[in-house]
């Protein structure tokens, strides 16, 4: 079975392309009580693991989680170099939700499974896709339709005020691939460096961070993610065709003055 996911943020991906818009946010955008914007952040923290009674596991502390979010895309990635019960892993964000964006109170994530068949011109093939429902990162080869649509989690969740930011993501761990984990964010404060400290909320209320996890192989069981988030600095010149644009905006303001 092949599978295909169309947004994948892991270490050695792409990522997508900054926007004069929103390198210029700082400048241009108006004032948000929200401590994480529009922009780029790198991250670096810990993961917590919580087996189905809540009790917190040492052995599967990892402090040293790293990833990048691009929150104007709503893309991101973790990962770390210490294996997780001796296998690599990382986490893909392929949703968001926001509630300084309008986007507050009772919310659902859905994780669809999405099968189709399809000939590659020499094979009769079998395809497999996991997306998170409204995001439409699933596109079969040649245009196939689905033959099968079929959700394997729900998760409803609440925004509770602007620092909080719904994340829909897919853990790959070892050769099991796309299993879905909600994270739900809260930056808490600004450190004296500038990064923002961010924790996972409990989503499920069930006394430990974080949301267990619902489906493939551990279920009841809880990824929970705690941390920092530092801006990506913008290339020099990124800053500088800005200044060169307000600069412009300056000149011609002053030539209809002086008109």
């Amino acid at each position: 079975m092949e599978k295909f996911r169309k947004i994948k943020k892991g270490p050695g991906k792409s990522g997508a392309v900054l926007t004069l818009g929103i390198a210029m946010s700082g400048v241009m955008s108006h004032a948000s009580a929200a401590l994480i914007q529009n922009i780029n952040y790198d991250f670096s923290g810990t993961m917590e693991w919580y087996d189905s009674s809540g009790t917190l596991l040492p052995s599967y502390v990892d402090n040293g989680v790293t990833g990048a979010f691009d929150f104007a895309n709503e893309t991101g990635y973790l990962q770390s170099g210490r294996p997780f019960a001796g296998y690599p892993w990382v986490i893909d964000t392929v949703a968001m939700y926001r509630y300084d964006t309008g986007v507050g109170g009772e919310q659902n994530f859905d994780f669809e499974v999405n099968n189709w068949n399809y000939y590659d011109g020499s094979l009769n093939k079998i395809g497999q896709c996991r997306e998170v429902t409204g995001n439409n990162t699933c596109i079969a080869p040649g245009g196939t339709s689905f033959s099968q649509e079929q959700v394997v989690a729900n998760y409803a969740f609440s925004l509770a005020n602007e620092n909080q930011i719904g994340l829909g993501t897919f853990w790959d761990w070892s050769v099991n691939l796309d299993m879905p984990i909600l994270w739900v964010m809260e930056a808490t404060g600004i450190n004296p460096d500038g990064s923002i400290n961010v924790f996972a909320v409990d989503t499920d209320l069930d006394g430990t961070p974080g949301a267990a996890m619902l489906t493939d192989l551990f279920p009841g069981q809880t990824a929970a993610f705690s941390g920092t988030l530092s801006a990506v600095p913008l290339p020099a010149a990124v800053w500088l065709f800005g200044s060169g644009l307000l600069g412009l905006v300056g000149v011609a303001a002053r030539k209809k003055m002086t008109a």
